[in-house]
């Protein structure tokens, strides 16, 4: 029975050395190849090229403003009609909304 568990124990403590190894020998590697570019770009580029080279090619994120009209845009294109703009419209748009959006407008009010 004991020695099962320990067993079990030992070959994950060896899989998780065997994962940190692995994992020490890439971050070797890929320092090993940053500084050999690193090397060249000096070389052979002007500093301010160089740096752009170097530079994590990532798109800026969006702004929380952006993210927020992006959300926006996608409720507006959607074909259903979100209860959410009547509560955010102070009601206004509850009127005009089919009978199931009020429903589902009623049972909100009643959990909340």
């Amino acid at each position: 029975g004991c020695s099962g568990l320990w067993r079990r124990l030992l070959r994950l403590w060896s899989a998780m050395d065997d994962f940190a190894a692995a994992h020490s020998g890439w971050k070797q590697r890929l320092g090993r190849e940053r500084q050999a570019l690193k090397t060249h770009l000096q070389a052979y580029y002007p500093p301010r090229a160089g740096q752009e080279m170097l530079a994590a090619k990532v798109a800026p994120a969006p702004t929380a403003v952006e993210a927020a009209q992006m959300a926006l845009d996608k409720l507006y294109k959607s074909s259903s009609q979100p209860g959410l703009l009547a509560q955010i419209a102070g009601g206004q748009l509850a009127e005009e909304a089919p009978q199931g959006a009020r429903r589902v407008e009623q049972q909100a009010r009643r959990v909340a």
